[in-house]
């Protein structure tokens, strides 16, 4: 056999070897991550409510707008409060910190956030405990993801998945799973976990639909030990040995 005809095969075995490289590759990898059936972006909120019942004089913020913590953001005239003035029955404290100038009660934020919603107008009465509006905390979007596993899947799952979370213009975030519920569904696990990601918080200021409600896709990775895997690591072998061998046949077909 020609140096020629010996280089041809063993080029030819290298492009056998790599095709199958390739698609024992491809099954590794699609063994190896799972995609969402249903996600989106979420976060923690919380509620402004009155202690006391009375009229809502001011408003101090508008829907959308970032607070900080102690901000004011209503003003109510409350009969009720004046009452308990007189009586003496309103802690120190609280005439110090929610009582102004001109006797209004003040209502403020508990936390540093995003103002989300409104439940109160200006001149509308409040009653006692009535939400007044909704604030999302700063800095806890995470994400809330659905999967529908088989018995294998859900095995593969480890103690601490990882996950990539694909936003709505495409750019693919690592995350890690800090919660899992499961239930059973016809003999499927299905699974709803929460993905936590700096890179997804990093990305919120950057990116108007980086917020809480817009739809996303995870992609969960689960553990891939077994026969596919070893299978892999046999190609990969192969392949590697393979190329060196149309090396050694290179240089002494040159030499």
């Amino acid at each position: 056999m020609t140096w020629s005809n010996r280089l041809r095969l063993l080029g030819g075995l290298v492009v056998v070897v790599a095709v199958v490289a390739a698609a024992t590759f491809h099954l590794n990898g699609s063994r190896a991550r799972v995609e969402s059936t249903a996600a989106q972006i979420a976060a923690e909120s919380y509620t402004v409510a009155t202690p006391y019942s009375g009229l809502v004089v001011e408003q101090l913020v508008e829907l959308g707008d970032d607070v900080v913590d102690g901000q004011a953001l209503f003003l109510l005239d409350s009969a009720n409060l004046q009452r308990d003035l007189a009586m003496g029955a309103v802690p120190t404290r609280t005439v110090e910190t929610a009582i102004d100038a001109d006797g209004y009660l003040v209502v403020r934020a508990t936390g540093d956030g995003t103002l989300t919603a409104l439940g109160v107008e200006p001149g509308t009465f409040a009653r006692e405990s009535t939400e007044l509006a909704t604030v999302q905390r700063a800095g806890s979007l995470f994400v809330e993801a659905q999967y529908l596993l088989t018995t294998d899947q859900y095995a593969r799952m480890g103690a601490a998945p990882r996950a990539t979370v694909v936003l709505p213009d495409g750019t693919e975030v690592p995350g890690e799973v800090s919660e899992v519920s499961v239930e059973d569904q016809d003999g499927e696990a299905r699974i709803v976990v929460s993905v936590q990601s700096d890179a997804l918080l990093a990305a919120q200021g950057a990116d108007r639909l980086v917020v809480a409600g817009a739809p996303v896709v995870v992609r969960l990775h689960l553990d891939n030990d077994g026969v596919v895997t070893d299978v892999a690591s046999a190609v990969q072998g192969g392949l590697t040995s393979a190329a060196e061998a149309l090396g050694r046949a290179l240089r002494g077909a040159t030499s």
